[in-house]
């Protein structure tokens, strides 16, 4: 209908013009071959307009017959972009549905076309993964830093996530530590490094990475005080040969790691586990004085040393206000063994046990039975332990020597 309508008002229009023009006065005379030609003005303005039109249409086939090379090669360019995108959006369809096989060849085919050079690929490399299929997929990774070199930091990062996943650690260790030193403050190369680290135990290895997330703010504030605490607990707690070695250790750490109260307990561990009771119990203590914690009373009396005297009678001090405080007794009750204080020892025990029962202490308190010459009662309170232990969730846990 919309043409027919077109088609009226064009014939109405050309009517008119041609009306219009037939009524023009005048004629026009010029010069042809010696010749005189005189014609209307109405004939040689429709001339004109034809021979303008046709000589149109003729400048119009000479410039498409030129350039019909050109256009079939983009035409055909446009073809396979067309077919490439179809191509590409089935297999990513297939790498979603889980059709890795089938969306690998797809990917595969729709590559190297110029449409996103580098999705293919990437997209590739994780389906020859899903297939258990290293070669390929590593083969992908470098088609896709190939074909976009912007492409590059992607295609190692998801090769490191791989060999993470896979605990091909050395490789990924390779790889990220490459990306460091090219892409500093990489957030990505950041979170894999630490996720790598944390994941083999590399301690010092995440020690040193600690500062660099600090000063790029790759995790919240409170995120990395968290890291900083379990790192300092974790190199505390690994293999320290040397009074040296542990006093180096403990420079090196961080200042907010070295204030955090659970790191000095583990340093105080390590002190006592060296011999060097005198500063540990002197740090202890302060730590006490700050913060009446049951496992810093657990460690004071575990650890044997100095004068058990001494150090009973530091722990008697502690007791005011504090008596039915269950590992503070069992601290005192070890502490009297060690020091041949069996009456002391029985009479802290007991109370201990009254509190809460535990295995541990009834063993102790059989020693101290034992040390006051009541062997039946010491043969009940071992009854008695085990039956406790026995009870237990867990199971009966491994008892500790008596004197730590």
């Amino acid at each position: 209908m919309k043409i027919l309508v077109a088609a009226l008002a064009a014939l109405l229009v050309a009517v008119l013009a041609a009306y219009g023009i037939g009524q023009l006065p005048g004629t026009v005379t010029f010069l042809a071959g010696g010749r005189i030609v005189r014609v209307s003005l109405a004939f040689f303005i429709v001339a004109g307009l034809v021979a303008s039109v046709l000589a149109w249409f003729l400048v119009r086939l000479l410039y498409r017959t030129l350039t019909l090379r050109r256009r079939l090669t983009r035409w055909r360019a446009e073809r396979r972009r067309r077919r490439a995108e179809r191509t590409l959006h089935q297999g990513l369809l297939a790498l979603a549905a889980g059709r890795h096989r089938e969306a690998e060849k797809l990917l595969v085919k729709s590559g190297g076309t110029g449409i996103a050079p580098a999705i293919p690929y990437l997209a590739a490399a994780e389906a020859a993964e899903a297939q258990n299929a290293p070669e390929r997929r590593d083969r992908f990774l470098a088609l896709a830093a190939l074909e976009a070199p912007d492409a590059e930091l992607a295609a190692t990062l998801r090769r490191a996530e791989f060999e993470l996943a896979n605990r091909r650690y050395g490789e990924a260790r390779a790889a990220l530590e490459s990306l460091a030193d090219r892409h500093p403050g990489n957030a990505r190369v950041l979170a894999l490094q630490l996720r790598l680290y944390d994941t083999t135990g590399d301690w010092p290895a995440l020690a040193k990475l600690l500062p660099v997330l600090k000063r790029f703010k790759a995790l919240p504030a409170d995120a990395l005080q968290l890291l900083d605490r379990r790192t300092a607990e974790a190199l505390l707690a690994g293999p320290v040969g040397t009074r040296e070695a542990l006093d180096a250790l403990w420079r090196e750490l961080p200042k907010a790691a070295r204030a955090d109260h659970r790191v000095r307990v583990a340093y105080c561990a390590r002190l006592y586990g060296q011999g060097r009771t005198e500063e540990a119990e002197r740090l202890l203590a302060k730590l006490l004085d700050e913060s009446w914690e049951a496992g810093l009373v657990r460690l004071y009396g575990e650890h044997p040393g100095g004068d058990p005297a001494a150090r009973l009678a530091r722990a008697e001090r502690w007791l005011a206000g504090r008596e039915d405080d269950p590992e503070l007794l069992l601290a005192l009750g070890r502490l009297s063994i060690a020091s041949r204080l069996w009456g002391k020892a029985r009479d802290y025990l007991e109370a201990g046990l009254g509190i809460r029962p535990e295995p541990l202490a009834c063993e102790l308190l059989a020693q101290a039975y034992e040390g006051l010459g009541e062997a039946a009662k010491a043969a009940q309170c071992r009854r008695r332990g085990l039956g406790i232990a026995l009870q237990a969730p867990d199971g009966p846990p491994a008892l500790a020597a008596p004197g730590g």
